[in-house]
C-alpha cells in the first residue's frame, strides 16, 4: 500500500506540474487552472510533511527546498547575464543587487524565472508548521491554521510581496494542513475503498463546483483569475472552496488511476521541472507567433515542448545525485 499511495501522489504531482507549465503558456492566463493549481502543490507539501525535531527539520528544508531556490535563482540570473554579455548588454549595479536580495528572500525570485517564488513560500510555511506542530492539540492546532490563514488573507489585501513571501504562506497554510491530516489520517486508503461508480460521480460533482464556485468568485470580484503569486483571491471563503473541490477531485481519480507512466515520471521530477520550465518556455515562445495566441491546441504543444526540453536537466540532476 505504501509503494501506492506513493505512485499516487507522483500522479498527482506529474498531473499538477504539467497544468503549471500549461498555465504559464496560456494567454491569457487559464481561470481554470489558476483556481487550485498552486493550491494543489500546497496540499502535496502538507502530505509529505515530518514531525520531527525542530533542527533536524530546518536543516532538511534548508537543503531540499531554501537551497533549489538559492541555487536555480542564481543559474538563471548567471544565464541570463551571460546572454546579455553576448548581445553587449553588461548588467548593471542593479541586477547585482537584485540577485542578493533574492537569495536574502527579500524578493520572491529573478524576473527571468518567477515559479520559483513557490519555493520561497513553502520553506516559510514549513517552517511556521515546525512550531505548529509543538502543539499537541490537534484541535487547538486546526484553530491556529484557520487564524493564520484568515490573518494572512487580510495581511495580503494591504501588504504584499513581504520577506520570504510570508503573507501568502499564511494563507496557504490551510491547504497545507489539510494535506498532512489528509496523510496522517489515511484518507487514501478510504478513498481507495470507493468502487468506480462512487469516483466517478463524485468527480463530476466536485470539478462541476470547482467551476461553478470559481467562476461565481471572479464574477462577485470584478478579477480575471486568481493569483496566488500576486495574492488576489477574490472573496476568499469562495477560493478556498472551489480550490479544495478541484483538489479533492483531482486526488480520489489519482488514487484510482496510480499510475500512467509519463505522467508518474514527471511527478518525480516536478522539483526540475519547476524550476527550469519558465525560462525554457519564453523561448519555445519565440518560434512562432502562434505560441503566443490565444489557442489551446498552440498552448498544449509548447508545453509538451518545453517538458520535453526539461528531460535533459533531469537526466543531468540524476547523475548528479547518484
Amino acid at each position: 500500500m505504501l509503494t501506492k499511495r506513493l505512485e499516487y501522489i507522483d500522479f498527482i504531482k506529474g498531473f499538477g506540474i504539467f497544468l503549471v507549465v500549461l498555465g504559464h503558456a496560456t494567454l491569457p492566463r487559464s481561470p481554470y487552472i489558476y483556481s487550485f493549481h498552486v493550491p494543489l502543490f500546497f496540499f502535496i507539501s502538507g502530505h509529505f510533511f515530518k514531525d520531527k525535531p525542530v533542527l533536524e527539520n530546518l536543516k532538511s528544508k534548508l537543503r531540499r527546498i531554501y537551497l533549489p531556490f538559492v541555487i536555480f535563482n542564481v543559474l538563471t540570473w548567471l544565464f541570463f547575464l551571460i546572454v546579455g554579455l553576448l548581445k553587449g548588454v553588461p548588467a548593471g549595479k542593479q541586477s547585482y543587487i537584485d540577485i542578493f536580495r533574492t537569495i536574502a528572500g527579500i524578493d520572491s525570485s529573478v524576473p527571468q524565472n518567477g515559479p520559483l517564488w513557490f519555493l520561497l513560500c513553502l520553506f516559510s510555511l514549513s517552517v511556521m508548521f515546525m512550531l505548529i506542530n509543538l502543539i499537541k492539540s490537534e484541535y487547538l492546532r486546526m484553530i491556529i491554521v484557520l487564524a493564520l490563514s484568515v490573518s494572512g488573507y487580510f495581511l495580503s489585501r494591504t501588504v504584499t510581496d513581504m520577506p520570504f513571501k510570508i503573507e501568502t504562506a499564511m494563507v496557504m497554510a490551510l491547504f497545507f494542513y489539510a494535506g498532512n491530516v489528509f496523510g496522517r489520517y489515511g484518507f487514501c486508503e478510504k478513498f481507495n475503498k470507493l468502487s468506480a461508480v462512487a469516483v466517478f460521480n463524485i468527480s463530476v460533482l466536485l470539478s462541476y463546483l470547482n467551476y461553478v464556485v470559481n467562476r461565481f468568485n471572479l464574477k462577485l470580484s470584478g478579477i480575471e483569475r486568481v493569483s496566488v503569486l500576486e495574492n488576489s483571491y477574490g472573496n476568499v471563503f469562495l477560493f478556498y472552496l472551489s480550490a479544495f473541490c478541484a483538489i479533492i477531485f483531482i486526488t480520489v481519480i489519482s488514487i484510482k488511476i496510480v499510475r500512467i507512466g509519463a505522467v508518474n515520471y514527471l511527478g518525480k521530477n516536478s522539483l526540475i521541472i519547476l524550476c527550469i520550465h519558465y525560462p525554457i518556455l519564453q523561448y519555445i515562445e519565440r518560434i512562432h507567433p502562434a505560441f503566443l495566441g490565444s489557442s489551446i491546441y498552440f498552448d498544449i504543444i509548447s508545453s509538451l515542448i518545453t517538458v520535453m526540453l526539461c528531460v535533459p536537466a533531469i537526466y543531468l540532476a540524476s547523475k548528479f545525485k547518484t
